[in-house]
């Protein structure tokens, strides 16, 4: 994915664009309408809520005005998969602390 500057130019618009990455496939979808100022209603999955601020500031950086409704779509890839492996030691360590407590 690459990133280029640019500035929308109409305050009434709608774009969709997509990308996919080792993560998953990305949906985002901007729709937008006359206003005064700046107003951003962003809508994104819970995961990927801790990069709200990041992605405010990003949008507003290349929006002047306009009511904005943005949201954001990601599939993640079914490819990847998650293994758990346990920790025996750790785990033969946290319960024996477990019966000193419950012992004292």
């Amino acid at each position: 994915m690459t990133h280029s500057s640019f500035q929308i130019k109409s305050m009434t618009a709608y774009g969709r664009g997509t990308a996919a990455c080792e993560y998953g496939r990305f949906v985002v979808e901007i729709q937008s309408v006359n206003r005064r100022f700046v107003e951003m209603n962003l809508t994104l999955p819970r995961q990927l809520m801790r990069f709200e601020t990041l992605m405010r500031k990003k949008i507003n950086a290349s929006v002047g005005r306009g009511m904005l409704q943005v949201v954001v779509y990601w599939k993640m890839d079914q490819k990847q998969s998650l293994s758990v492996t346990p920790n025996f030691p750790l785990a033969r360590a946290i319960k024996g602390a477990w019966e000193e407590l419950a012992n004292r």
